[in-house]
């Protein structure tokens, strides 16, 4: 039986794409399930902040509470973590001669990393994603001790597929022409050809081979040539290969941190544009009534991110006839990380309890008469119902940044009209995949994997599977820690108590960042001489930016035209409880918490 924990015992592990949301889990994992000797993190330098203080902000942020409290009683994993500046945009990597001898060392390669925007430039994608990939693959090629090597894909791939289809864990061919049609081309003849042209040149070839292939986005297209290039490049001797797609990637669901989310460009943005009430009306929403939302937590995935690379490492000691029909020997297994297939979730469920939650918890600041949208009829999407609903958004949004600005936040401003902006990209009819996603493979992989050892790879999301849980749990625990990381208020102990089973609880970091370059070096802290507040890795600033500067905004404009600048700054002294904007927010009300604000045609 695989045991993924000994599977890592003494191995050197290079992981890329860190510093996001996944690739730090998959960190934080490998650093407290395994017995891993070295986690090597390729990160680029930004701005003023070297690699290493870049690693060291991400091991001392909240999601590594478990092993800070570890090291503070003399279990330091954080000691086996080694920053190594790369980028995978430069030439070889842009290593110095001595990091090129510390990456000569390692066993196994994860690949994390991947620009995310999806209606790039093609040849901006293909920079990041199928060229970056190659420059990681031939390096990895020419690691002595290689075992495996795993490429996060995604299963936007598949989205050239029609709805609902039966999506196999297997690769997709593409039709590639440089000619119309008339003559075939591979993968690397075809991008070589991109990478020649023009930028208008480029995305004219790609947009009409995109539409050949029924590809809505240069990111799952850019992807799926990447899987072509991985799946098609022989790996050396004594190695194998993996590739893992997830779908929407969510919360985590459990362990270290239940509901912890990084960033708002996947679920976590589209729950804000729900509560905020971008979505003007059902039809607004790009996803038809037919469809599945096929979220999967975070956690499920870093889980299967690791274990397969354990399969992988487990194939390359076998023999070479094992190896082969395990993925060695140039064969490439492919796992789905979804739901569709192990827990569906139909849409109109997953609008149903957003609807529940915000309802009956409204958040700080919602645009003008928000209603919460709910399945209630037969929905196909338009592109004329959605581009009529998100011009609603941004009527309402301008009103609302320029209410902001003439209180003298323009900054919170732009970044309200940039949300907008983005939801109309992501809440689009090419991006609302839904597929059926098989998970034969990581069926397989589950049941391979010793039974003392399941507990701790959730690689399936169902009820009755490791960390597995209801949706309408599941959603709770998302709103909520939206609720907290976005608008920086917890779900009200009533509220909680009727419809929230999963609720986000904040958690602290018990060390500061300048404590974790210590434990890098292999001293000791002592315990006690921990971080002394609650931080969000980033959130918190996000939260003061959208809640309290939003409503201090909302506050000097309606006081400014009520009792004039003179009496404004005595006014904001005020409890933000005792401010009602509008009638529905008043003291009688009962659906919901105080301090919700929201702006009616009245308050204007």
């Amino acid at each position: 039986m695989l045991s993924p924990k000994s599977q890592f015992a003494g191995r050197t592990v290079l992981v890329t794409g860190s510093l996001g949301f996944l690739g730090s889990v998959v960190v934080e994992k490998l650093l407290r399930e395994t017995e891993v000797d070295r986690v090597l993190l390729l990160v680029r330098g930004k701005k003023q902040t070297t690699p290493l203080q870049r690693v060291q902000q991400l091991l001392s942020s909240p999601l590594f509470h478990l092993l800070q409290k570890q090291a503070l009683h003399g279990s330091n994993v954080l000691s086996r973590v080694q920053a190594v500046e790369g980028d995978l945009l430069l030439p070889e990597l842009g290593l110095s001669a001595d990091d090129k001898n510390v990456l000569s060392q390692v066993d196994v390669v994860l690949h994390c990393a991947a620009s995310m925007e999806l209606q790039a430039d093609i040849q901006k994608t293909l920079k990041n994603n199928y060229l970056g990939t190659q420059k990681l693959l031939q390096l990895a090629n020419s690691m002595p001790n290689l075992r495996a090597f795993v490429h996060v894909s995604t299963y936007y791939v598949a989205n050239h597929l029609p709805r609902n289809s039966l999506v196999s864990e297997q690769l997709h061919p593409l039709r590639l022409s440089l000619d119309g049609g008339a003559t075939k081309v591979g993968h690397a003849d075809f991008v070589s050809a991109l990478m020649a042209m023009t930028p208008d040149e480029a995305n004219m070839l790609a947009g009409m081979v995109m539409q050949t292939n029924s590809f809505g986005s240069s990111y799952a297209f850019g992807k799926s040539l990447t899987e072509q290039m991985v799946a098609n490049t022989p790996i050396k001797s004594g190695a194998a290969k993996a590739i893992v797609r997830p779908a929407l990637i969510s919360n985590l669901a459990g362990s270290p941190y239940p509901g912890f989310v990084q960033g708002y460009a996947g679920p976590g943005g589209y729950i804000m544009a729900y509560a905020m009430g971008f979505f003007q009306g059902l039809g607004s929403v790009a996803y038809g009534s037919d469809q599945r939302l096929d979220l999967i937590p975070c956690d499920t995935v870093a889980a299967l991110v690791i274990c397969a690379a354990a399969a992988a490492t487990a194939a390359a000691a076998a023999d070479t006839g094992k190896a082969a029909a395990a993925g060695g020997s140039g064969a490439t297994t492919v796992y789905h990380a979804s739901s569709s297939a192990s827990h569906p979730l139909p849409i109109a469920d997953g609008f149903g309890y957003m609807a529940e939650y915000w309802a009956a918890n409204p958040p700080p600041l919602r645009l003008p008469l928000t209603k919460y949208v709910r399945y209630t009829r037969p929905h196909t999407p338009t592109p004329a119902s959605l581009q009529q609903g998100h011009s609603k958004a941004a009527a309402k949004a301008r009103l609302l940044a320029g209410l902001m600005r003439l209180a003298g936040e323009s900054r919170q401003a732009y970044k309200l009209l940039m949300g907008v902006k983005a939801f109309g990209v992501q809440n689009s009819i090419p991006l609302a995949a839904s597929l059926v996603c098989c998970v034969d493979n990581v069926v397989a992989l589950r049941d391979s994997i010793a039974r003392e050892e399941r507990q701790l790879w959730p690689l399936l999301w169902a009820p009755g599977e490791p960390g597995g849980m209801p949706w309408r749990d599941y959603s709770f625990l998302m709103q909520s820690a939206v609720r907290q990381l976005l608008f920086g208020q917890r779900t009200p102990e009533n509220v909680r108590r009727v419809c929230c089973a999963g609720s986000f609880e904040p958690l602290a970091a018990a060390i500061t960042a300048e404590q974790v370059a210590g434990l890098m070096q292999g001293r000791k802290i002592a315990a006690g001489a921990g971080a002394a507040s609650i931080r969000f890795g980033g959130h918190g600033r996000f939260s003061r930016s959208i809640s309290t500067s939003i409503r201090r905004s909302i506050r000097r404009s309606v006081v400014r035209s009520v009792v004039g600048r003179g009496s404004a700054r005595a006014s904001m002294k005020r409890s933000d409880s005792n401010i009602s904007i509008s009638s529905s927010c008043s003291s009688g009300s009962s659906s919901g918490s105080s301090g919700s604000y929201v702006l009616g045609s009245s308050d204007v």
